[in-house]
């Protein structure tokens, strides 16, 4: 995560060989965050609660405050 009084990355990254599970925290779930950046064409457009990440899949998402 990195922050700003205005803006919000949150870079999510899967450094296994196999699917990975990842719950989105708490603290995020309510901001309307976008992906900016992914090395897969399928990742999810919008921040989930839940997510399953594929092998070395990476998301960057953006939220302005």
């Amino acid at each position: 995560v990195r922050e700003t009084e205005e803006e919000t990355l949150l870079v999510i990254c899967s450094f296994s060989d196999k699917k990975v599970n990842f719950k989105t925290p708490e603290e995020f779930i309510h901001q309307k965050f976008c992906l900016l950046l992914s090395n897969d064409e399928a990742s999810s457009e919008n921040l989930g609660k839940e997510m399953t990440l594929k092998p070395y899949e990476a998301l960057i998402y953006y939220a302005k405050s």
